[in-house]
């Protein structure tokens, strides 16, 4: 045997291949091994749901370390459930998909999830999860599209369920990918229709109005944003804490800043974070909303206020993910108060949280905004090798959205380090790479950002077809902030 690993509490040994072989084909001739293979895939999809981080609880942790380290057995398992047992395998792929996303493992975790999807055609409430999860995973390989159809079946779903809290859940997940993929046409008649289903459900009107602040922040209107957030936050106290997970994390990913004249779009969280949680982890993540909110309307001290209220309710519930969650956005309100050296600890904090989790897509996030943080103080070699890295760890896992990101706070780096060619550069780059629909609010401030950074480079005829392009993607959004600051920068030119 060769030692896959030493730790104590996770000691592994694997078969030689040569070994695996000839123990599999001995077993085969003993007519044992389609049995043996049975028990095997038994055991691990039975182990992986009782391991799934979301089974029920209301209080919503981490994936346990099993699912990384037996991470080959499970993968046996599944492929062996799919041919006899493929609800199993579906079941063993929900349980696991939190795990695969958490290490970066996009592609893979997409993949079983359709393949037992396919194979498992008789709807049960497990579908209505599988078919959340693989939009999770389509939204970060950048495909926000494919969550429309997803949304459709959720819904489709959710109408036959007699459960009142599963059929106000899908209607609900229906409306939140529909915003995803920027379908501003419709999103106000699915807000709208869906509250037919939402009636007497009290925590998925919470998630409800939560998102419909969100809609209001994409359309730069923090005040109309903080009163759907006041009625959030009601809804969550009406409703009870033992309710099972109901709450998808979702936030508006970009803030804006001002820096010499130029509006830079900064990239802080991702739009779709993979969680569902509880009442309780649920109120302080709609703290940190608020705060968000209080932030884009000039309010810093309610926002510092809102997120020292969900630090305590992270750091009382044990929630590491949360707390590093809380503490980077912490993070981004000092650094946009040029408090710099709290911004900084904070950013530490968060990372070690999330290394410690671990979370790759997380530490990327508080990565970024140390870069941030660094440039601001004018450690621009620093700030470029944590921007870097950030991106590097966001590309290799496939996630587009997230390298489209990095990419805009690398450009603000640029930016601050005076070099305005390699920021238009930066710029080009994401919007070629079209990770999000084209009318995402954040293609409008990168489509203006490139505008006046054209006009710095002396690039006329781009930065007017700039300009145009960010007129349209505010004008399809409603986005007042947007068409504003449009108006505004043309003025000055």
């Amino acid at each position: 045997m060769l030692a896959g690993t030493l730790e104590t509490e996770d000691a592994r040994y694997r078969l030689h291949e040569f070994v695996r072989q000839y123990a599999a084909e001995r077993l085969e001739r003993s007519g044992e091994g389609p049995s043996r293979q049975s028990l095997h895939s038994s055991w691990y999809c039975d182990r992986a749901e009782l391991l799934d981080p979301d089974r029920g609880e209301p209080l919503v942790g981490e994936p346990s370390r099993w699912f990384a380290v037996e991470r080959e057995n499970l993968r046996v398992a599944m492929a062996n459930a799919l041919e006899g047992r493929p609800e199993r395998a579906l079941v063993a792929a929900v349980s696991a998909w939190r795990s695969w996303m958490a290490s970066g493992r996009h592609a893979e975790g997409l993949q079983w999830l359709r393949r037992a999807l396919a194979a498992s055609p008789e709807v049960s409430p497990v579908h209505v999860r599988a078919l959340f999860a693989t939009a999770v995973f389509e939204v970060r390989v950048g495909r926000m599209e494919e969550g429309l159809p997803l949304g459709r079946s959720i819904a489709e779903i959710g109408h036959r369920d007699e459960d009142p809290l599963r059929r106000a859940d899908a209607a609900h997940l229906q409306c939140l990918l529909s915003w995803l993929a920027a379908e501003w046409e419709t999103i106000n008649e699915l807000l709208d229709a869906a509250d037919a289903d939402l009636h007497h459900v009290p925590p998925v009107q919470a998630a409800h109005d939560h998102l419909g602040a969100l809609v209001a922040l994409s359309r730069g209107d923090p005040d109309t944003a903080l009163s759907w957030l006041e009625r959030s936050l009601g809804w969550l106290a009406a409703s009870p804490r033992d309710t099972p997970p109901f709450f998808p994390v979702c936030t508006l990913a970009f803030s804006v800043g001002r820096y010499e004249e130029l509006n830079l779009p900064i990239f802080e969280e991702t739009m779709l974070v993979g969680r569902r949680v509880g009442a309780a982890q649920a109120e302080a993540y709609v703290m940190c909303t608020v705060a968000f909110a209080a932030r884009a309307g000039g309010r810093f001290s309610d926002a510092a206020k809102a997120l020292d209220r969900a630090l305590r309710v992270f750091q009382s519930l044990g929630d590491r993910a949360g707390e590093a969650f809380a503490l980077a956005q912490r993070g981004h309100l000092h650094r946009a108060l040029g408090e710099l050296a709290a911004a900084i600890d904070c950013f530490h904090q968060s990372a070690d949280l999330r290394a410690d989790i671990p979370d790759q897509r997380g530490s990327a996030m508080s990565l970024s905004g140390l870069a941030l943080a660094e440039a601001a103080r004018g450690n621009l070699t620093t700030a470029r090798g944590f921007a870097g890295e950030a991106a590097r760890m966001l590309d290799r896992s496939g996630d587009r959205p997230g390298l489209s990101g990095a990419l805009d706070n690398l450009a603000a780096i640029e930016i601050i380090s005076g070099r305005f060619d390699h920021a238009v550069q930066a710029v080009e780059r994401l919007l070629a790479l079209r990770a999000v629909p084209d009318f995402h609010r954040s293609v409008g401030w990168n489509h203006l950002l490139l505008a006046q950074l054209r006009d710095r480079t002396r690039d006329t005829v781009g930065a007017e077809a700039a300009f145009r392009a960010a007129r349209t993607v505010f004008d399809q959004i409603g986005e007042r902030h947007g068409l504003a600051a449009v108006e505004n920068a043309a003025a000055a030119r």
